[in-house]
């Protein structure tokens, strides 16, 4: 069963049709789930970190931790630059530190486990801001990061520390207005590019993700899906890891390779063995070590 997330649930599902799909199992094999009482043997999480009772999960992706590691902005942000020399937004409380006037423009957090754009104001004047936390329309409980304008966004799908598949961020034709944004789903579109053509400072900072999570959860198998911004000086700005990404049919057969791969609780006849070690086999063909490619 797929324990998921519900803002992750039609994802979970497509991920679902696609790995039966490749081990010919009927859908009802492999049920999704947003209730963690439901579980009878867990075969992966999908951006929820519940807890499940009495379960080994051992080999499961993505176990709790990594989740809740993902969901936590700040905590992340914090450890990608101590650990690995990331460059991500300091996450300041309100309550302790106040942004000046030299600090404009810079964004408002209500939250740090939001989605989307969930809890982010923006914040162009000082003037606006100080009226803001007057009328408590923001609250000392919120935090504030910088603004980055970026020149480019990327998202990066991540598979076991390599790059599943790459889009560009593309502002939609109607939202585009002069002055500040922020690229969601709402006003963007994702434009895939070949993974040859990844820029190679992205490709680095993905590879330094991938050390990270090697060395606090070591080769235990977990996807996600990295937001990374471009700055007009080519400096690439983690922004945040999705436990739950959207997928398209592509995405999701990259990801059910992957985990029939990597997984052996996929393997549970000798014929989804079979499927597994072709799958296996093509990785180690593999002639650009940074990318899964099956």
């Amino acid at each position: 069963m797929i324990l998921a997330h519900k803002s992750g649930l039609p994802s979970a599902k497509l991920l679902r049709d696609s790995i039966c799909k490749e081990l010919g199992w009927d859908k009802k094999k492999l049920l999704v789930t947003t209730d963690p009482t439901k579980i009878k043997r867990l075969h992966l999480r999908y951006g929820s970190s519940s807890p499940i009772m009495a379960r080994v999960e051992k080999g499961i992706p993505n176990s709790k931790s990594f989740i809740q590691l993902c969901t936590d902005k700040k905590y992340i942000s914090h450890q990608l630059k101590k650990s690995v020399k990331i460059i991500s937004p300091n996450f300041n409380s309100l309550s302790s530190s106040l942004p000046s006037k030299n600090d404009f423009p810079f964004l408002i957090r209500e939250t740090l486990r939001g989605s989307g754009s969930e809890g982010i104001v923006i914040f162009q004047k000082y003037e606006e801001f100080l009226t803001a936390l007057a009328e408590q329309r923001i609250t000392y409980s919120s935090y504030w990061t910088p603004y980055y304008d970026f020149k480019e966004e990327f998202r990066v799908h991540v598979l076991g520390g390599k790059i599943g598949k790459i889009f560009r961020k593309q502002i939609n034709e109607d939202e585009k207005v002069d002055g500040i944004f922020i690229r969601n789903n709402d006003n963007s579109h994702f434009y895939r590019i070949k993974l040859e053509k990844t820029p190679e400072n992205v490709v680095e900072v993905t590879q330094k993700f991938g050390e990270f999570i090697s060395s606090q959860y070591g080769k235990e198998p977990y996807f996600t899906a990295l937001d990374l911004g471009v700055t007009s000086k080519k400096e690439v700005v983690f922004i945040e890891a999705n436990s739950a990404p959207g997928l398209n049919q592509a995405t999701a057969e990259i990801y059910a390779k992957y985990l029939i791969a990597s997984c052996p609780v996929f393997a549970q006849t000798e014929e989804d063995m079979k499927v597994a070690k072709e799958l296996q086999d093509q990785t180690t063909k593999m002639k650009i070590d940074w990318a899964f490619q099956i």
